[in-house]
């Protein structure tokens, strides 16, 4: 079991060091903000148990921030009342916060032991971050592969294209907001 982490962490390392280097074509013409698509339409459930699909979760939003975090991850977990309070303070401005537990289940959706689900339940109620957090499923699993550490957090459109760079490591409120208004104001600037 440790070797197949060890190895995970190794194939995850080297597909993040990849993207972060520009691998990858993007399609001719697009925006210079606009990347790669890293994710297509996936089914998973939410912590909660609730069905969703990428199409529904995302509709409607111009930029999805997702927020891969674990439960044993001090700094996600740290970071994430300011999450919280971004997801309500910009739910106006056409902005979405998703969570990914990367840690309480495989890439099926199976949870793999309920007391690591019981603690993301408690920690999303603690810190207030009362956002959608998915279980990852295999739809998601190309973009998890491609996560170097905890947390990690990319901006997406709601077609799955990676917008501007991901962020890798926990922020304060102020750090968060910049980035999200850096992003609206390019794409106000693209529109």
């Amino acid at each position: 079991m440790k070797k197949r982490f060890i190895l995970l962490l190794a194939v995850l390392f080297l597909a993040a060091a990849a993207i972060l280097a520009g691998c990858g074509a993007k399609d001719a013409g697009e925006s210079p903000l606009i990347g790669n698509q890293l994710i297509e339409d996936f089914a998973t459930k939410t912590i909660h148990g609730e069905a969703v699909t990428m199409t529904e979760l995302f509709e409607g939003y111009d930029v999805i921030m997702l927020n891969v975090w674990g439960t044993f991850c001090g700094p996600c977990v740290q970071e994430m009342p300011h999450l919280g309070e971004i997801a309500r303070e910009y739910a106006d401005k056409k902005v979405l916060l998703v969570g990914v537990v990367s840690d309480i289940s495989d890439a099926s959706g199976v949870i793999t032991a309920d007391y690591l689900l019981q603690d993301a339940l408690d920690i999303v109620e603690t810190t207030g971050a009362d956002y959608a957090h998915l279980l990852p499923c295999e739809g998601l699993m190309p973009l998890l592969y491609q996560v170097p550490a905890l947390p990690t957090t990319v901006f997406l459109n709601a077609g799955g294209y990676q917008l501007g760079s991901a962020q890798v490591g926990a922020l304060d409120k102020a750090g968060w907001t910049g980035l999200l208004d850096a992003i609206l104001e390019q794409l106000k600037d693209e529109a």
